[in-house]
């Protein structure tokens, strides 16, 4: 099942982001603080009543950028970033977006794969972005091409 976020999704999604992002994962506050956005798309997918994956992502007029994006590790392979991503560029068209952006860190190479099969395209790097240490790859998805 497919739903918005509400704050009582915080305790499983600060679970979530600790499970998904080892050397990052996003704090309650943070998640707390990005959903409370008046412009953010936030969807989550539920399996037997569980949140398993989400997707957080800011947007203004022309464009949106995905903040966070998770599925928890029993229930990947089986599309759900897909579908999230797709709800995500269906939102788009609709509402006249430009572009999707994105960062991802050059090491985690699954999800680029992921970026890249779904449409996404590498437009810059931010050296040294996480942590300090560890370059950030930009990507975009274009509306108009899709």
């Amino acid at each position: 099942m497919l739903r918005e976020i509400t704050f009582a999704d915080l305790d499983r999604l600060e679970e979530l982001e600790k499970v998904c992002f080892l050397k990052s994962p996003w704090s309650k506050n943070m998640l707390k603080e990005s959903i409370s956005f008046t412009n953010v798309f936030k969807k989550c997918i539920l399996k037997n009543g569980k949140i398993v994956a989400y997707i957080i992502a800011g947007y203004s007029d022309w464009e949106a950028e995905v903040f966070t994006i998770g599925v928890d590790v029993e229930y990947r392979k089986q599309g759900l970033a897909t579908i999230l991503l797709l709800e995500l560029k269906n939102f788009a068209k609709e509402t006249k977006k430009e572009s999707l952006f994105l960062e991802v860190r050059k090491s985690n190479v699954v999800a680029q794969n992921l970026y890249l099969k779904f449409g996404f395209k590498q437009v810059a790097v931010r050296r040294k972005y996480y942590e300090n240490t560890e370059d950030a790859i930009i990507m975009e998805y274009k509306i108009s091409e899709s």
